[in-house]
């Protein structure tokens, strides 16, 4: 008991010597959803003189000692995050009816994922209801979402086209090589690979998971872990208009990846291939400073009261 009083008191007295301003501004990153690590590494330079470590703010926050909680904290309930220790069930063989898998792809492009290979998924909201298709450019760590209105080859063809109307020469660039999971809306591979121009072969190629292996597209399966947090699970997302859509995308694509040096997936994207490109897509910078990961959340709540 007297070294827990002791070990309490120290660490009150070092919270002790930092302003409150320096402490509100903690506080209120960590509620708009930042993560400590995230906060501690983008300080404004007003406090780049203030050196705490990740362990402490975390520690902090679990004794109460900031105005905000462990509630605030998206990711301190532990998880296995796909690709890391994940159960491997994959079968031999799953629908790669173009005779096409994941294993045909170079070494460099399965582990790396470098520029030319994208991952393809849905998000459903409600049993029957509208859904997200959602394109994941892991070498930005970057996510794109369009709404579709059914779980069709159709529909997914459809946003595909536009994409590649709309990019022109970038699409080449990015989607070079997909991957999707064997879901019926991606089984027909000619309607996914057929260009809108009549004088290109194939727009792009498509190679299949194995079933049962979502660690086989790990970075969209993480990222959606991140976009559950904004639309949550069982949310009618035909609620959602394009203006919300355009919003959370944005949102996602400016929260800073400490993997990739603390840079946002828009400043990678742009630094590639120019700032043209966030134009084509509808992506725009939010700071550091504005970026709020929880208003959503708020919102999508009170619309289902």
């Amino acid at each position: 008991m007297h070294n827990t009083v002791q070990r309490v008191s120290r660490i009150d007295t070092k919270l002790d010597k930092f302003p409150q301003e320096f402490k509100d501004y903690l506080t209120n990153r960590i509620k708009n959803g930042i993560s400590p690590d995230v906060t501690l590494n983008t300080l404004p330079e007003k406090y780049s003189m203030f050196k705490i470590s990740t362990p402490t703010l975390y520690s902090w926050i679990d004794k109460g000692l900031l105005d905000c909680c462990n509630l605030d904290l998206r990711n301190k309930v532990s998880r296995v995050r796909y690709g890391e220790n994940t159960l491997k069930r994959n079968t031999v063989k799953g629908h790669q009816l173009n005779g096409r898998s994941i294993e045909d792809l170079s070494q460099e492009e399965r582990e790396n994922r470098p520029l030319g290979i994208v991952e393809l998924d849905t998000v459903e909201g409600i049993k029957g209801g509208e859904l997200l298709f959602t394109i994941m450019i892991p070498c930005f760590s970057l996510m794109l979402g369009f709404k579709i209105k059914e779980k069709t080859q159709e529909e997914i063809g459809k946003v595909l086209d536009d994409l590649e109307d709309k990019l022109d020469s970038y699409f080449y660039v990015i989607f070079r090589k997909a991957i999707p999971d064997n879901g019926v809306e991606f089984l027909d591979f000619e309607l996914l690979e057929r260009s809108i121009h009549e004088g290109l072969n194939k727009r792009m190629e498509v190679h299949y998971t194995h079933t049962y292996a979502p660690y086989e597209k790990p970075h969209i399966e993480n990222n959606h872990i991140l976009l559950r947090w904004l639309i949550e699970k069982g949310y009618d997302i035909s609620l959602l208009s394009a203006d919300d859509i355009l919003d959370i995308i944005n949102r996602l694509n400016n929260y800073l990846r400490p993997k990739k040096g603390y840079k946002t997936p828009l400043q990678l994207l742009e630094e590639e291939l120019g700032d043209y490109i966030l134009d084509l897509l509808n992506l725009y910078h939010i700071s550091i400073e504005e970026l709020n990961m929880k208003d959503m959340i708020i919102k999508n709540q009170e619309r289902t009261k």
